[in-house]
């Protein structure tokens, strides 16, 4: 029997600050619920890769972004849901501005690249940090 359902599009967004704090929310709903991970969900029918992670950035953590390069592109298949990721970087002008988290994170934060072994992250996550920052120092332009 074929199932009817259809993998999902969704995005998530490595967003650092000026020191390269990483912005992490902790998930309020299931997948994932209790777990750390970076800002991000479903793309909305007719919205563009980039729009939906700025607006996945503000709905969870109240923070205008921009949105600077493509990191990688992952699945995620567990019983119940399939969801292809396509990661972003992005990032913010203030140093680890305040954060306002809601719509379906219930904490967020910024962490110090060293310390994110201390958080329960998503499966998955730590070993795609260092390729996301290498990415973003990439793309960060000095003034």
């Amino acid at each position: 029997m074929i199932s009817s359902a259809k993998p999902q599009v969704a995005v998530g967004v490595f967003v650092f600050d000026v020191a390269h704090h990483l912005l992490l929310v902790r998930r309020g709903q299931n997948p994932g619920k209790g777990l750390w991970t970076i800002p991000g969900g479903r793309v909305e029918f007719g919205e563009s890769l980039r729009g939906a992670c700025a607006r996945e950035v503000s709905e969870e953590t109240g923070l205008s972004v921009e949105i600077t390069s493509f990191v990688t592109v992952f699945e995620r298949i567990e019983a119940g849901y399939h969801y292809v990721i396509i990661d972003y970087c992005a990032r913010v002008a203030d140093h680890r501005p305040p954060l306002c988290p809601a719509d379906d994170a219930d904490d967020a934060r910024w962490v110090e690249i060293a310390k994110l072994s201390e958080f329960h992250l998503t499966d998955g996550l730590l070993p795609v940090v260092p390729q996301a920052l290498s990415v973003f120092m990439g793309t960060v332009v000095t003034e």
